[in-house]
């Protein structure tokens, strides 16, 4: 079966749904909360990373050399990234990432 754009809008939504829920255990959890938020996170910029070229850039603001940057970091030098980084990086731009892609999934 071949992946269509809103199947990776749907993957991408479905991990940062999971960093929201792991985000909650920062407080009280928070080197195995932090790590299940950058598994997910560096997951959802995978596949946001497989739609097309526009799309991908609409949902990421523009800002998509970031996110892959970001996810880059995450994904080859997990020990190097530091997890405020992480955390205010999430707290600017979670919200605006969820749109983006809620705004992609929807026909126009």
């Amino acid at each position: 079966m071949t992946r269509t754009p809103v199947h990776h809008v749907e993957d991408a939504l479905e991990h940062l749904g999971v960093v929201r829920s792991h985000l909650d255990h920062v407080p009280t959890q928070a080197g195995l909360a932090l790590d299940a938020v950058c598994m997910r996170l560096s997951a959802a910029i995978e596949s946001i990373g497989r739609l097309p070229g526009p799309m991908r850039d609409a949902v990421c603001s523009g800002k998509w050399d970031r996110a892959r940057g970001l996810r880059n970091r995450l994904v080859h030098g997990y020990e190097s990234v530091e997890p405020a980084e992480v955390l205010r990086a999430l707290e600017r731009e979670l919200d605006p990432l969820e749109r983006g892609l809620h705004d992609a999934a929807t026909p126009s």
